[in-house]
């Protein structure tokens, strides 16, 4: 798969992408969206009220069943999306940094690895 990385944006964007984007990235928004494929978040419905909570619990969930850690090796086995969006979550420093946060596990000096994409249908993939 030959990407951005998240660091470009679209060249030429549409009318209709330059109304409707966002102006400051959440990259939380890439664990609630799904494609009904195996390696995505399970698919969810979101309350306004709720969003900032449910965000986190989407993220805080899909990393916990995506992540492993082999500590005598210093190495985390994560999600493709990480690798795919790189610069959504701010490069290496920033994934790091989500993993902290969201599975209390200090990584500054371990290698990352991403998990191979299984993009085999799960659409009953709900919580």
């Amino acid at each position: 798969m030959q990407d951005s990385l998240g660091l470009f944006a679209k060249i030429f964007p549409s009318k209709f992408n330059k109304s409707n984007a966002v102006n400051d990235l959440d990259y939380r928004i890439h664990f609630a969206l799904n494609c009904g494929a195996k390696s995505c978040p399970p698919i969810a419905f979101y309350n306004a009220a709720a969003i900032h909570a449910q965000l986190d619990l989407a993220t805080q969930s899909f990393l916990e069943g995506e992540s492993d850690f082999n500590d005598e090796g210093k190495v985390i086995y994560t999600t493709a999306l990480f690798k795919w969006f790189y610069y959504d979550f701010g490069g290496s420093k920033g994934i790091r940094r989500i993993i902290a946060e969201q599975l209390k596990k200090d990584v500054p000096n371990y290698t990352i690895k991403y998990k191979k994409y299984s993009w085999d249908e799960d659409l009953a993939n709900f919580v």
